[in-house]
C-alpha cells in the first residue's frame, strides 16, 4: 500500500479520513508492505498484509459465504493459480489451458473487455476502481496502460481468486496498483476521487444493485464513468433466479434486467450508453459459424450474421435502439458506460 492511498481513503465505520499509520515492514519509500491503519477519530484499526489494506476486519455473512463459496468452486483448479495461467488472462488459449470449456469462457471475457476498452479510449492517466477485482488481471492491464489503479474485492487468498493473486502481476513488472478488501456496498473513498469505476462480471455479485451503483456516482468525479461489461442482464418477464455451479458453490450470485440496471444508473445521477458485448460482436463476425438450428434464436441471430455483412445494416445492428431490444427481449450480457454529468447528484 502507498501512503498516498490514505489521501482517497475514509473509514468504513465513522467515514472519517484522518490516519494514523503504524509501518512493520516497506518495500521502499512510501510503500507499506505490513502494518495497520488507525482512524484518528473513531479508532477502528485496520491491518496491512501483504500490501493488501483489510477494510473488512468483520465480515458480514455474505461475505464469509462470498469467500466459501470461491475457495469450494475452485477446489481443485490448480492451473488456474500457476503464474502462466495468471499472466495469460484473460486471453486464455491453449498455450496455457487444456480445458476447453474454460479457455471458452475466458475467450468471450476477452471479446468483452478489448471491446469495452475501445469504447473507453483511455488516456493512460486516469485514476481508476475496479470492483469485484478478484485475480486482478484487469486492474494489472490498467496500471499497464499508465493509470493509477486500486483493486478492490472482498476476497484475499490466492486459492479463492482473490487479491493475493495480484502480487503475480506486480512480481512481473507490472506498475504498482493497490489492493484493498472492501464491500463495494459502502466504498471507503472520499467523494469525487476516480475517473473510472470497472466492473467485469462483478457488480451483479451484490444484492444491492441501486446502492452499489450509487457508491459508484458518489466516488466518481464529473466527468467520470461507470463502465460495466459480462454482467448478467436478464430479458424482461423472466424469473430473476440463478441456479448454477457457482450458486451451488455458495457464491452469491444475482441477475437484473435492463430496467434495473437504468433504474440504478438514473439513482446514481449517471448518463448510460450501451453497446453490444464484444463476444456477440466476435460471433456476428466469425466467418464459417454455424448454429443450433431450429429455435426462434438461431434463426434471429443467423439474421444478424448475414445482416452484419452490411456496412449500413452494421451500423443498425450497432445502434443503442436496438442493442436496447436485444437487452429487452434477448439474453446477452451488458455491456455499458455510464458518465456522471457534472453537477449531476445521487439521489
Amino acid at each position: 500500500m502507498r501512503e498516498e492511498l490514505l489521501d482517497w481513503l475514509v473509514c468504513p465505520v465513522c467515514e472519517g479520513g484522518n490516519w494514523q499509520l503504524e509501518r512493520h515492514e516497506s518495500l521502499g519509500p512510501g510503500t507499506v508492505e505490513s502494518g495497520q491503519l488507525l482512524c484518528a477519530p473513531c479508532g477502528a484499526v485496520y491491518a496491512i498484509r501483504d500490501g493488501i489494506i483489510d477494510l473488512l476486519p468483520q465480515p458480514d455473512e455474505a461475505v464469509l459465504r462470498e469467500r466459501a463459496g470461491w475457495e469450494k468452486f475452485l477446489e481443485g483448479a490448480s492451473e488456474e493459480f500457476d503464474d502462466h495461467w495468471l499472466l495469460a488472462l484473460p486471453h486464455v488459449d491453449e498455450n496455457v489451458s487444456s480445458d476447453a470449456g474454460s479457455i471458452a469462457h475466458w475467450r468471450r471475457q476477452a471479446h468483452n473487455f478489448d471491446h469495452l476498452m475501445g469504447h473507453l479510449n483511455l488516456s493512460g492517466k486516469e485514476r481508476v476502481l475496479e470492483l469485484g477485482a478478484g485475480r486482478c488481471w484487469a486492474s494489472s492491464y490498467l496500471a499497464r496502460s499508465g493509470c493509477e489503479v486500486v483493486a478492490l474485492d472482498v476476497v484475499r487468498k490466492r486459492k479463492a481468486g482473490g487479491l493475493e493473486t495480484g502480487r503475480v502481476y506486480l512480481d512481473h513488472g507490472t506498475p504498482y496498483f493497490e489492493r484493498v478488501l472492501a464491500s463495494m456496498e459502502r466504498l471507503p473513498f472520499r467523494e469525487g476521487i476516480f475517473d473510472l469505476v470497472l466492473s467485469v462480471a462483478s457488480i451483479h455479485h451484490t444484492a444491492l444493485l441501486d446502492q452499489v451503483v450509487g457508491e459508484c456516482g458518489r466516488v466518481l468525479r464529473g466527468g467520470g464513468r461507470l463502465a460495466l461489461t459480462s454482467e448478467p442482464c436478464s430479458r424482461i418477464l423472466k424469473e430473476k433466479r440463478v441456479q448454477n455451479e457457482e450458486t451451488e458453490a455458495g457464491i452469491n450470485e444475482h441477475v437484473y434486467n435492463f430496467f434495473d440496471y437504468r433504474r440504478a444508473f438514473g439513482g446514481a445521477g449517471l448518463q448510460p450508453a450501451y453497446y453490444l458485448p464484444g463476444a456477440l460482436v466476435a460471433m456476428l463476425s466469425e466467418e464459417g459459424l454455424t448454429t443450433r438450428a431450429g429455435s426462434f434464436k438461431a434463426w434471429l441471430f443467423g439474421l444478424a450474421r448475414l445482416s452484419w455483412r452490411n456496412g449500413a445494416l452494421r451500423r443498425v445492428l450497432s445502434s443503442q435502439t436496438a442493442n436496447l431490444l436485444g437487452l429487452l427481449l434477448l439474453e446477452y450480457g451488458l455491456t455499458a458506460v455510464a458518465e456522471k454529468r457534472p453537477g449531476m447528484r445521487v439521489q
